[in-house]
């Protein structure tokens, strides 16, 4: 029926199916989210985001959140950034990690290093370009095959749990090849390994980078 009252009135669409088994809970919200993504992902096509409609805000307004921002607004503005941005609403907020979502969140910590405040940018990018773009989940999977019992905890330089080590394999490898277009590889490489956070992956994929390149080519 909607599908008909769309056509109807010349309105462009698509459709997307899911297939829901039973109740399960975790199930549901799984669907809840690939439906956000669809849906953002569909406007992203339609209205491409540009570096220049990006909306940077800070939290309190603090010493450290505006000083990321006058440094966040300057690399955006000099870099050629535009087919990194997947999510144009950022929000810089002092005293915590950064994140992807509910939207982009940018911490401050790495306010004294341009190149390392950009890593993080384009870290928190590329999430949401593996959740709408690589079939990430086909990916995690993979990674725990090539990589079984691979080491879990951030204290470990990994992520928070199995899932979330997995899925930064996409995550870290895009946001590596994406840095090292604004420098050299080595460059690249030790800015992520001065991360506070991920650096036996980040190491797995220098390791393995033709690995990772040849996947990436077959899958994204």
């Amino acid at each position: 029926l909607l599908r008909d009252k769309l056509k109807k009135g010349n309105k462009e669409f698509e459709i997307k199916e899911f297939e829901i088994k039973g109740m399960q809970v975790r199930r549901k919200i799984f669907i809840q989210y690939q439906t956000y993504y669809q849906i953002d992902d569909f406007f992203k096509r339609k209205y491409a985001l540009d570096k220049d409609n990006i909306i940077i805000k800070t939290h309190n307004k603090t010493k450290a959140e505006l000083i990321t921002k006058t440094k966040l607004d300057s690399l955006i503005s000099n870099l050629d950034i535009s087919k990194y941005i997947f999510s144009d609403k950022v929000l810089i907020k002092e005293g915590l990690r950064s994140k992807s979502n509910p939207f982009l969140t940018i911490a401050t910590q790495h306010n004294h290093n341009d190149y390392l405040l950009l890593a993080t940018f384009l870290h928190e990018q590329n999430h949401w370009y593996c959740k709408t773009k690589i079939l990430q989940r086909k990916i995690t999977r993979l990674m725990k095959i090539k990589f079984p019992n691979f080491p879990i905890g951030l204290d470990k330089g990994s992520g928070r749990n199995e899932f979330d080590t997995y899925i930064h394999f996409s995550v870290n490898y895009f946001e590596y090849k994406a840095l090292t277009e604004f420098s050299d590889k080595k460059k690249a490489r030790s800015t992520l390994l001065s991360r506070d956070i991920y650096s036996r992956i980040y190491k797995t994929i220098f390791d393995n980078e033709e690995y990772f390149d040849s996947l990436f080519a077959k899958k994204s």
